[in-house]
């Protein structure tokens, strides 16, 4: 904050800065706009983070500077001050409206016309602290600049006056909404409204009264208009933000909902405290946010007040303590309201913000809060965030996708998130069943979105990619009747299919891996089963990237999955399938440079750890145990990070690579395998009974 003449609020110019204070008499370089002002003040690098989504705390000195300011203030004047929203205050910004350097003032009569015209100097007026000119816009369109004047003293009321600025354009002036989250409200300013949303609401979920609301004050906008909800849990920052409030009621509930057993006691959206935990035993006591059950590993995500994510067992308890502010008081235990719906009203007495800066931040990047921002109340000052990315608009194609279990549909879930198209490539025999399971309430949860809305997979397209054009489908095929009624699965095909209903494709996943003989060592494999492990799982790469290149805008990405069989040997794992691998990891750099010079894409690969997929299941075993069980096992035993890997783990790091967060990352194989391939020796083996390594 700054006083006069720097103040956000102040708009009008003054002679201060026009006349010396000192001699009076005129400055002759031209005064500072008031962008140059606060950009000299709060420096370009802070005010270009300001971004829906990022917070403003205060400092605990900056507050008690205030507190003292206002002691001494007479009574009437410490009502009308600001101050009081400031002190200890974090503002969660929930909106920008950018300025676009144009002034639109609506003339009703003659009378508002003619003050207008009073106020102006020729066709210039100056209005918060700006220069303004009259445009020939409107009843003024086509006038040319030296008859805008005559034009403009012949205007008559009703008419539409377009002022433009003659400042640059700027951040400057942008307005900015935001909530001060350490206000709440004792009662809604408008009770009969949140009491008709819940009545509604209960009409469709009958105990979704016991969602508990509290209210918030924030601004500017209309006295006591609701202007969104903020729906704890989920995943992402920790919450979703609705302007509508049914809708929010109705996630709310949904999100604390219990869905199964293995939940326990804890509901999503719920403050919990972690306890027990023999890995992380430093996180035990943290507060955090239960976001949403993996019924696939059995545990929660839990969002902590450091921002960071855990993954626990329901050995947690709950409730700690109230989320927002310093309030500390426990919550009784038995009551059945569990997730947090806050409400956020604003009143126009609250100051109105401006960012300023030589650059806007990027609409790609959207800032987010830390979870420690809403529980602790103070920053320190400083401005927090966390990055995610903004797919609106993209089309993402992932080939290989025939179930919810994989790391294609992980990917394709993580960048759905971000709010890209999703297509889909999928192997002809096995499209019509996930089509249908994609019908059945099973997949629910598997497509549940961040947000709780499903993810919408906008077509699913055959794919077979063993064949690059029609000519390449041999008669046994083409008469097989796992392949009946299905056509156009060739990947020119598919590509031009593709092309025709999209017209591009921004992103690319390949999620493709077949070999016939998997099982064979390769000692026994044939030729024909390694060159068909090359062709599936290595060549597709090649081939997809040949025809969906000239589609692909400059700037878009491609993303493979390889398997550190490509550089390590790892037994069980055949057929001339860690070939394959070997040649994807090495295809990929090349592909890198060719398609990135041609094209201006990037192609990379992620080396994923083991997962027990439906595909990587069908390996087979020993009897005893799968391949992939077995994997999974030496892996927690011996990989630095002594943990299972999860198919969101892979999804999170390609949505990483295939956005501009990485735009000068290409050719590279990165390893999401907890570490594995680092190692050079396991820590299960008989040679080191006794020195207790895993404990280290």
């Amino acid at each position: 904050m700054c006083f006069r003449p720097t103040h956000p609020a102040f708009y009008d110019r003054d002679l201060r800065h026009q006349t010396c204070n000192v001699c009076k008499s005129e400055f002759t370089c031209a005064p500072p706009t008031r962008h140059e002002l606060m950009a000299s003040f709060t420096g370009p690098e802070i005010a270009a983070l300001i971004d829906v989504g990022c917070v403003i705390a205060s400092h605990e000195a900056f507050s008690a500077e205030l507190e003292r300011s206002l002691a001494t203030m007479p009574r009437l004047m410490r009502h009308s001050s600001s101050y009081d929203h400031w002190i200890r205050g974090v503002f969660l910004i929930t909106e920008v409206e950018a300025d676009e350097g144009k002034l639109t003032i609506q003339v009703d009569s003659e009378g508002m016309l003619q003050r207008v015209r009073a106020k102006m100097e020729g066709l210039s007026l100056t209005l918060q602290g700006r220069r303004w000119r009259v445009a020939a816009k409107e009843e003024l369109e086509g006038v040319q600049d030296d008859a805008l004047a005559q034009a403009f003293a012949e205007l008559s009321a009703p008419c539409t006056l377009v002022l433009e600025s003659d400042e640059p354009e700027n951040c400057g002036n942008d307005h900015v909404v935001a909530v001060n989250l350490t206000r709440p409200l004792d009662v809604p300013p408008d009770r009969g409204m949140v009491e008709n949303a819940i009545r509604d609401v209960c009409k469709k979920y009958r105990k979704a009264s016991s969602v508990e609301i509290t209210h918030f004050i924030g601004g500017p906008c209309q006295h006591d208009e609701l202007m969104c909800c903020i729906v704890l849990g989920g995943g992402g920052c920790g919450w979703t933000v609705l302007k509508d409030l049914k809708q929010a009621l109705e996630l709310a509930f949904s999100r604390a909902a219990k869905r199964s057993d293995a939940e326990g006691e804890i509901h999503g959206g719920q403050t919990v405290r972690l306890k027990d935990l023999q890995g992380a035993a430093h996180l035990n006591g943290e507060i955090g946010i239960a976001l949403r059950f993996n019924v696939e590993s059995g545990r929660w995500l839990v969002r902590l007040r450091n921002g960071e994510a855990k993954g626990v067992a329901w050995n947690v308890e709950w409730p700690g303590y109230l989320v927002f502010g310093e309030d500390t008081r426990p919550v009784d235990e038995k009551r059945t309201c569990y997730n947090l719906l806050h409400l956020i009203y604003f009143e126009s007495a609250f100051y109105n913000l401006s960012r300023c800066g030589s650059v806007k931040a990027s609409s790609s990047h959207v800032l987010q809060v830390p979870q420690q921002v809403l529980q602790q109340g103070l920053l320190g000052g400083e401005l927090m965030r966390a990055l995610t990315v903004d797919l609106t608009g993209k089309v993402a194609f992932i080939a290989g996708v025939a179930d919810t279990t994989g790391y294609g549909w992980a990917i394709a879930r993580e960048l759905a998130n971000a709010g890209a198209t999703i297509v889909v490539g999928t192997w002809p025999p096995v499209l019509k069943m996930f089509n249908m399971a994609l019908k059945k309430k099973a997949t629910d949860e598997a497509r549940t979105l961040d947000d709780g809305s499903l993810m919408e997979i906008a077509k699913i397209y055959p794919l077979d990619a063993m064949f690059d054009v029609p000519e390449d489908v041999p008669d046994d095929i083409k008469s097989n009747k796992r392949y009946a009624g299905v056509e156009g699965y060739t990947i020119e095909e598919c590509v031009e299919a593709v092309k025709k209903d999209f017209g591009k494709v921004d992103i690319l996943v390949h999620s493709l891996a077949n070999g016939p003989e998997v099982t064979k060592p390769l000692l026994e494999t044939s030729r024909k089963g390694y060159l068909a492990a090359s062709s599936a799982s290595a060549y597709s790469l090649v081939s997809m990237v040949q025809r969906f290149g000239p589609i692909m805008p400059k700037g878009g990405a491609v993303i493979s999955l390889s398997y550190v069989a490509a550089v390590r040997t790892i037994p069980g794992y055949g057929g001339g399938m860690s070939s394959a691998k070997a040649q994807l990891e090495s295809d990929t750099r090349t592909l890198a440079y060719e398609a990135g010079r041609k094209y201006g894409i990037r192609v990379n690969t992620i080396s994923a750890g083991p997962l027990k997929s439906r595909a990587a299941s069908a390996i087979g075993g020993d009897g005893e145990k799968t391949f992939i069980e077995r994997a999974i096992d030496y892996s927690v035993d011996n990989a630095p990070l002594d943990k299972p890997l999860y198919a969101e783990d892979v999804g999170k790091t390609a949505l990483c690579l295939l956005t501009d967060l990485t735009s000068g990352v290409t050719g590279m194989t990165m390893y999401v395998d907890m570490g594995l391939h680092s190692m050079g020796q396991s820590l299960d083996s008989p040679a080191y009974d006794g020195l207790d390594l895993k404990s280290r």
